[in-house]
């Protein structure tokens, strides 16, 4: 039989990372603002948060990503096709 006494650190030592308690943690704020819920949480695309405001900041932000990778494609694609001519 393992003694699991000994295993504990002493008291008053660093505590050790643990990445589940990290994604508990975060599961539990809004994906837009980080804030934490009220008494209702508003889900979307796998992402939960705390209004409808947020939800919205959310696909806004997303869609200015979106834009901004066509946009540098759109760049690469005609810079590409000047070489080849």
């Amino acid at each position: 039989m393992i003694d699991e006494t000994e295993s504990r650190p002493p008291p008053g030592a660093e505590a050790v990372f643990d990445p589940r308690a990290a994604a508990v943690a975060q599961r539990r704020r809004c994906a837009h603002c980080h804030g934490p819920f009220g008494l209702i949480r508003r889900r979307r695309s796998g992402r939960q948060f705390c209004s409808v405001a947020c939800m919205d900041g959310y696909d806004d932000a997303q869609r200015r990503v979106v834009q901004a990778k066509a946009r540098w494609l759109d760049i690469l694609d005609r810079a590409g096709l000047a070489r080849q001519r």
